[in-house]
């Protein structure tokens, strides 16, 4: 049975159009029993992916396409300081034969360099568009820019697909994401080298991905070679878990490079795969998935220049993948006037290897953790956290009866044994704890809190340390029941207010007490709405703006709800007399636009890009990317997942 091992869902940002819903439907229509999913950079779809395919008993196969640089440490440079070293290898190869005057170069010592080094055909181009009548050309920047480009340390982002093979898979994939996201992050793209992809190789099956991976690069360029070394070094990594991977793709860069891995599959003793790099999920959505192209690459549909695909990218069934090389070996086989019946037995074994994958890949792997992920809280030595606990609790409830005679203090004692039996008993003293730690140094740091509000108001607990004020939870008549009873499992929420313009002393101190590498800010995904998805629909399709603006308007004023989606304006139709005119009015508009509205509606609800929380902050008791992945943003850890998905996998 095959199995789809290079997957995009909707989580590679406006480049996959294949929500995981209605991909993993679709698999299962095709009958096959598992899929991966291998989103570019990340893998924030992997919880919703997961738990779709095993609703429909699909085996989820987790991962990520990857970007392979060579160095790191070149990688991550700052620009200028790339360039300089650009210029000290022109320099050694003497197309600048001169250090003291750089701003003559060599044209004729240029282009055999090029041709030594089988630099791609580019470089070689334009340098062959100087005037060839001189040996030096006159330097100016766009020659220098070409220097650059030539010398200068190679910034391309090559694929490559990791899947996660078992748990300890599992977390070395969480841990290499995320920390080519720390290492190595650019133009948005998190870069790992071969060292980074050594230290967190267990576990994880890897294969050299579609002929966007280095390998395949170096075959265009005509560098066989360094393709094989590579190949050979991912072999050394990994071992039987290194594949090689084919596609069906009908264009002479994918011929070649088959070929070149049916060599090194027999050479080397590799096994191969074949994979249809989906991007969107039914043959006929390609031109709906180019419009989306459209939108995430700020080009329009009728521009000659911009990316395209090929029809070629949907969830193909197993026949129609045997279909698709059948079809590329006539093709290949009309050109190179060779019989390549070789190759016929070739891709057939490698279809069939992906279900070798889903065999190995273990089920039941766990994304996030067992138990809750209470902060490491400090006690005093001796004591647990449901013993400090108790002791401040009852502390400070003393202290404030001191200050009341009035009450009775059976009724306030037998409140707090209530109480405590159930926070202790249930394991959250160190959250109560965490949470008393950082209210009291914000309140003794010039970042006051609020009196606490939500149902934490009713705990004599949090009330006598500290964490909410002013509102006697007993006086008041406020039920602890309300916050937390012995039969919640979840952890109750504990909403603090903190004077803004400090909060983020509050956050840093956080970092300073549980380390920096154990905090993070807690990630967002926005989402393409019904005006957005209208917006961003009809620049590509190139609408007049004045009319898109209109239709805008118009959409705030038959229904200004935040977040209205289309199921709400179509629900004005069964509504009274005034939705049903509003209705019309959006119906109108609908049909006056089809094209427009249609795109919108298809988008609607597909994530566009990354966010950041606007308070939300995760502390756990080991670093964050030890179990959760995290990108970087202005040198902060962010999570890929959302609140409500760490709250599912114990986050506190």
């Amino acid at each position: 049975m095959f199995t789809h091992l290079h997957f995009h869902t909707s989580y590679s940002f406006l480049d996959g159009f294949n929500s995981i819903q209605k991909a993993v439907t679709r698999v299962k229509e095709l009958g096959m029993t598992a899929c991966a999913i291998t989103d570019h950079n990340v893998l924030c779809g992997c919880p919703e992916f997961q738990e779709e395919c095993e609703a429909n008993g699909v085996k989820p196969i987790l991962g990520y396409e990857g970007y392979f640089t060579p160095s790191i440490a070149e990688a991550s440079k700052p620009v200028e300081e790339r360039n300089q070293d650009a210029i000290n290898r022109a320099i050694e190869a003497g197309v600048i034969d001169d250090p003291a005057h750089p701003e003559n170069i060599r044209v004729d010592v240029a282009q055999k360099y090029i041709e030594d080094h089988h630099l791609d055909s580019q470089a070689c181009h334009d340098f062959a568009k100087e005037d060839p009548f001189y040996d030096y050309v006159p330097s100016s920047k766009k020659t220098l820019q070409k220097l650059h480009k030539l010398f200068g340390y190679d910034m391309r982002q090559y694929h490559i697909l990791f899947l996660a093979k078992n748990q300890r898979g599992w977390e070395n994939l969480v841990k290499l994401q995320s920390e080519s996201a720390r290492l190595c992050t650019y133009n948005g793209r998190f870069l790992c080298d071969m060292e980074l992809i050594d230290k967190y190789h267990e576990g994880i099956i890897c294969t050299n991905a579609c002929i966007g991976s280095y390998s395949a690069k170096c075959i265009e360029r005509g560098d066989e070679k360094s393709a094989e070394d590579y190949i050979l070094a991912m072999q050394e990594i990994f071992g039987d878990d290194f594949y090689l991977e084919i596609q069906p793709l009908n264009i002479k860069k994918q011929h070649k490079v088959n070929l070149f891995y049916m060599e090194m599959a027999k050479k080397h003793g590799i096994k191969t795969i074949a994979t249809n790099d989906v991007h969107y999920t039914r043959k006929e959505d390609y031109d709906d998935h180019d419009t989306l192209l459209c939108v995430g690459t700020g080009k329009k549909k009728s521009d000659v220049d911009r990316m395209r695909y090929s029809h070629d990218f949907w969830i193909k069934s197993e026949e129609e993948m045997y279909e698709s090389f059948a079809h590329q070996q006539i093709s290949m086989e009309e050109k190179s006037k060779t019989d390549l019946k070789e190759y016929q037995l070739f891709y057939t074994e490698a279809l069939q290897n992906t279900s070798l994958i889903a065999d190995k890949v273990e089920t039941g792997i766990r994304l996030g953790s067992e138990k809750p992920l209470f902060s490491n809280v400090r006690v005093p030595h001796g004591l647990t956290p449901e013993k400090w606990l108790t002791i401040l609790a009852y502390k400070g409830m003393y202290k404030y009866l001191a200050r009341h005679p009035e009450y009775d203090v059976h009724e306030y004692e037998h409140r707090m044994i209530e109480e405590l039996a159930i926070i202790n008993g249930k394991g959250f003293a160190p959250y109560m704890l965490a949470v008393k730690e950082y209210v009291t140094w914000a309140n003794e740091n010039n970042c006051p809190t609020g009196p606490g509000r939500g149902s934490a108001a009713g705990s004599l607990a949090l009330f006598s340390i500290g964490v909410t004020k002013n509102i006697d939870p007993i006086q008041n008549q406020l039920l602890f029941s309300r916050f937390l009873t012995a039969d919640r499992k979840d952890p109750p929420d504990i909403d603090i207010d903190f004077e803004y313009t400090h909060r983020d002393d509050v956050i840093e101190h956080l970092k300073d007490y549980y380390g920096e590498s154990n905090v993070a800010h807690i990630g967002t995904y926005t989402l393409m709405g019904v005006k957005s998805g209208i917006k961003d629909v009809g620049r590509v399709l190139e609408v007049d703006y004045k009319i898109v603006d209109s239709i805008t308007k118009k959409i705030d004023e038959i229904n200004d709800a935040p977040g209205a989606k289309f199921k709400d304006f179509d629900a004005m139709k069964e509504g009274d007399e005034n939705e049903r005119k509003a209705w019309e009015t959006f119906h109108e508009l609908e049909e006056n636009h089809q094209e427009l509205f249609r795109l919108a509606r298809t988008f609607e609800g597909t994530p566009r890009g990354m966010g950041v929380h606007a308070s939300g902050i995760l502390v756990t008791p080991m670093p964050v990317s030890d179990i959760f992945p995290v990108r970087y943003k202005d040198s902060v850890a962010v999570t890929l997942y959302t609140g409500p998905q760490l709250e599912h996998y114990n986050a506190i």
